[in-house]
């Protein structure tokens, strides 16, 4: 992985689809620039503002960001002053999202952010409403699902100087940012669960998305898995033949997407599959994070958490959880070609389960 220090660097290594920086809140102006896939593209930000919304075009030409390739003209800065926002130096709720995507690119510390940057490796699916709900309370910037940004956006996101509160969370190849979080201060945490009924949750949560029962904002939870839905849809869940049947005739793309997706999410670089050399490669990454818990031991782990934040951020909180995951996971348990799916998934749980274990001294 090559480490970066500038989101300039990036560009010349990877190509883009969009890079940003906030470089100064004083208050009075808020500047930064920001730089869309076609870099001959004059840019737009929207400005919000209780009762207000203002679209703004970039008004600020940035000669470096021509020299170094980044754009064709340089017309990609912008600056959001008293004739954009009147009173705002007096506005502490204040955010600016990029008008094409809606991307948010900065909101205006309040007092009751944290002060902390964090990302939580989250291998769940299935989203936590209330839980997303408290994050987004207890930090200026919360994006949930990081997984569905292209690597320049979560760069740009990680990078951002001004987002002194801010919450990442799901499911980003770790080995491609963990360079960049540390760089950045970010405190890192991960949370894992039995690997059947993590299996059995995202088939469960496949199936209901699959059949038009959610919201479309479910959507945003669906990256990497999309080519499942039709399978999930189609699985006998009280039939366990007819399940093992399933598993024995997945596609090679259906495989790849479910097998051992804590592994993958830990120690792979994209489009490659976990092997058993990824496994040590995953638990050295998992030892470098400030915290790790499990969901069988989540009170223990909500109050290093809280601990670790100084705050009481997961008071009253629990794991979302499908009534159906622990029996379909058990279910599940039971077939071979899926114990062969998540064979290092397995082991690297029973390893982290020893260590969890070890340390508060339950073995």
């Amino acid at each position: 992985m090559v480490p970066f220090s500038s989101c300039a660097v990036r560009i010349v290594l990877f190509g883009w689809s969009m890079l940003f920086k906030i470089e100064q809140d004083t208050g009075d102006i808020v500047s930064g620039w920001l730089v869309l896939d076609r870099p001959d593209a004059i840019p737009k930000v929207r400005v919000v503002t209780p009762g207000s919304t203002v679209v703004l075009e970039a008004n600020v030409v940035r000669p470096a960001l021509k020299t170094r390739g980044l754009h064709t003209t340089g017309k990609a800065g912008f600056r959001i002053d008293t004739r954009i926002v009147p009173n705002i130096k007096k506005v502490d709720d204040l955010e600016v999202r990029d008008a094409e995507s809606d991307l948010l690119l900065y909101r205006r510390q309040r007092p009751q952010h944290l002060p902390r940057r964090l990302f939580r490796c989250q291998f769940q699916m299935l989203p936590h409403s209330q839980l997303e709900e408290t994050f987004s309370h207890h930090f200026a910037m919360s994006y949930p699902a990081a997984e569905r940004f292209t690597f320049d956006q979560l760069s740009s996101i990680i990078a951002n100087p001004c987002a002194q509160s801010i919450h990442l969370c799901g499911r980003p190849l770790f080995s491609r940012y963990e360079r960049a979080l540390r760089d950045n201060s970010f405190i890192t945490v991960a949370l894992l669960s039995d690997p059947f009924e993590e299996l059995a949750e995202k088939l469960l949560f496949l199936r209901f998305v699959a059949g038009g029962n959610g919201h479309a904002s479910l959507n945003q939870y669906l990256t990497g898995y999309e080519s499942l839905l039709e399978l999930a849809s189609n699985i006998d869940l009280s039939d366990e033949t007819s399940l093992a049947a399933a598993f024995r005739g997945l596609s090679g793309a259906h495989r790849q997407a479910l097998s051992n997706p804590f592994t993958r999410t830990l120690a792979c670089d994209p489009d490659e599959l976990p092997t058993a050399r990824h496994l040590g490669v995953a638990l050295t990454n998992l030892a470098r994070m400030d915290l790790v818990g499990l969901t069988s031991h989540y009170e223990d782990f909500a109050l290093g958490f809280n601990e670790l934040l100084g705050k009481n951020v997961l008071q009253n909180h629990q794991p979302a959880q499908v009534s159906w995951t622990p029996i379909f996971g058990a279910k599940l348990s039971q077939i071979e070609e899926v114990k062969d799916l998540l064979s290092i998934d397995i082991e690297l749980h029973s390893r982290v389960t020893e260590a969890v274990e070890s340390a508060l001294g339950k073995l």
